[in-house]
């Protein structure tokens, strides 16, 4: 309730015209987790922000009452956060705490407590909510400038058959990505070509463009950043979130931008309402955890359109995908399909937020010889490969059944 609460007056807030929201005070250590107000500062600080030191509270006691009157707030202090809080620990309870200030708070249990470990865990997954609705709100508005990653799945080029695009381009290493490349620019600007100003996402459905018939789906994991930037160059990209996402495409020969064949308007791409907490970007995160699954449901029968890979098997993944993302997006060139998205960025004022889909797996022989018609449903799953097997997701599609929180999945019709 206390999130809700606070995200309520924010959204309040901003209806009303404020430009910022103050949480007041927290631990000045910042994430020393042994400060007595560390559990403050991780629930303020979880929902973004900037963090401003000043010199803090200060009491000046113009009364003799302010003496008994502090001893007796130490006395509550030591009952509430020493003496009550063994008192239950011995009781076995079965809550989960919150530690502020000035007292000792139990929260509602979560629904899925069975894998949070400690205190700061709660606070990661209490928050989560507030923070993707926000997020999935501002993405489907269109405010979120977005990307891909071209050639970070070795074996992609070849079977969409677009790697004489990149003959020239040269590489740091012979499997490093080709190039980040456009999808959708939240700009009017004249610089901007027309086809990226429209917003080509769908959770539901694929319009299939005029006059074309080579399309075929390519399923990915989509991360969404926060962005920082100084001096107007791009300096950090922390994930927040990870998705299903589809980058689908039209089999085009000639184009000369790879953002050519990927948006061609409204209904064209997609992205999962799904989307799941990103811990750590790093070897032992959740996303070692989990795989990408493709299939199409085409007249009652399902077909795996794309091979079930692991995120962690990407060419380029976590510190090396980062930074290679940061140099590309500062640096990148207008040379041959690729564009210099730099410009792009500067004409969205600099976004806090970036979603990027890092690169499409390779297809199964289906997948790679069969284009999408009408009346396919595409499915894009995401799932933690220890508690499902393939078998599983397709018996969920064949019987349509729900899918877990835990898995983010996109389901896309096909229409004319």
């Amino acid at each position: 309730p206390n999130h809700l609460l606070q995200w309520t007056a924010i959204k309040d807030a901003k209806n009303y015209g404020s430009k910022c929201y103050d949480f007041y005070g927290m631990s000045p250590e910042g994430k020393d987790e042994k400060h007595p107000m560390h559990g403050l500062y991780m629930f303020k600080s979880n929902f973004g922000g900037q963090n401003i030191h000043r010199t803090g509270s200060w009491d000046v006691p113009t009364k003799w009452i302010y003496f008994p009157y502090s001893f007796a707030e130490k006395l509550r202090a030591f009952w509430f956060k020493k003496i009550k809080k063994m008192m239950k620990k011995n009781g076995g309870k079965k809550d989960w705490q919150i530690k502020s200030d000035n007292d000792t708070k139990l929260t509602k249990p979560l629904n899925d407590t069975k894998n949070i470990k400690d205190d700061k865990s709660q606070h990661v997954i209490a928050r989560s909510e507030a923070t993707k609705q926000s997020i999935i709100s501002d993405f489907f508005a269109g405010k979120i400038p977005c990307f891909g990653v071209a050639g970070n799945f070795t074996g992609h080029l070849e079977q969409a058959g677009e790697a004489v695009d990149f003959a020239n381009v040269k590489t740091a290493e012979q499997n490093a990505p080709k190039a980040v490349f456009p999808t959708y620019i939240p700009s009017k600007d004249s610089l901007i070509p027309i086809n990226l100003q429209d917003f080509p996402f769908d959770q539901d459905k694929i319009i299939f463009p005029q006059n074309e018939e080579n399309i075929q789906v390519e399923p990915e994991c989509a991360l969404i950043f926060d962005a920082t930037w100084e001096n107007q160059k791009l300096k950090s990209l922390k994930p927040i979130c990870f998705g299903a996402s589809n980058d689908c495409s039209i089999r085009k020969p000639g184009a000369k931008k790879i953002s050519q064949k990927k948006n061609w308007g409204k209904s064209s791409k997609g992205l999962s309402n799904n989307l799941i907490d990103v811990d750590t970007f790093e070897q032992g995160s959740i996303l070692d955890n989990y795989n990408i699954a493709s299939f199409i449901k085409r007249n009652n029968e399902i077909f795996e359109y794309g091979e079930d890979s692991s995120i962690k098997d990407y060419s380029y993944i976590y510190k090396k995908l980062l930074n290679w993302l940061i140099e590309k997006i500062n640096n990148q060139q207008d040379e041959g399909p690729a564009e210099k998205i730099y410009d792009y960025l500067v004409q969205s004022n600099f976004p806090s937020k970036i979603m990027i889909s890092i690169g499409a797996t390779r297809y199964t022989e289906f997948g790679e010889k069969n284009y999408l018609q009408k009346g396919d449903k595409s499915y894009i799953i995401i799932y933690p490969k220890k508690k499902y097997s393939k078998e599983s997701l397709i018996k969920k599609i064949k019987n349509d059944e729900a899918f877990e929180k835990e898995i983010s999945v996109l389901i896309q019709e096909v229409i004319l």
